[in-house]
């Protein structure tokens, strides 16, 4: 009996391995992401599936997972180029920000997996994922 639940227990183990490998090689799980440090400049925000996360460049500061509409805050100086980075999706998304250009749709088959604008006058900016609904705000001086 006792070799019977050793063999369980190693099965087990194997098979939530296996799956890990699985999920991450199909992108489910990302073992990727944004570097924690932008360049002179830049801002980073981490889009997932299921919310936004400042990385680096805004004076907020990084690692808060944002889910909601508007939650997100990101202030950053005048002609700041700000990267939107598709980590681990597997929906599709597109983020619109007030009076700029839509990007193009991202969804997990692009080959895109980063979105940028550069802001180049001052004022709050409002963006959201027309297909999460999460957004927030950017605050240009």
């Amino acid at each position: 009996m006792f070799q019977s639940r050793k063999a369980s227990i190693l099965f087990v183990l194997f098979s939530m391995g296996a799956l890990a490998g699985f999920m991450t090689a199909c992108g489910i799980i990302s073992t990727e992401g944004p570097t924690a440090t932008c360049a002179t400049g830049t801002a980073q925000i981490a889009v997932f599936d299921t919310g936004m996360k400042r990385v680096c460049g805004c004076a907020e500061g990084s690692g808060q997972v944002f889910s909601t509409s508007g939650g997100l805050q990101c202030t950053i100086s005048l002609g700041t180029v700000v990267y939107f980075n598709y980590v681990g999706i597997t929906n599709s998304h597109q983020i619109t920000i007030q009076s700029l250009t839509t990007l193009p749709l991202r969804s997990a088959s692009s080959s895109a997996q980063t979105d940028g604008w550069s802001f180049t006058s001052t004022g709050s900016f409002t963006f959201q994922d027309i297909y999460t609904t999460i957004g927030g705000t950017f605050i240009v001086h």
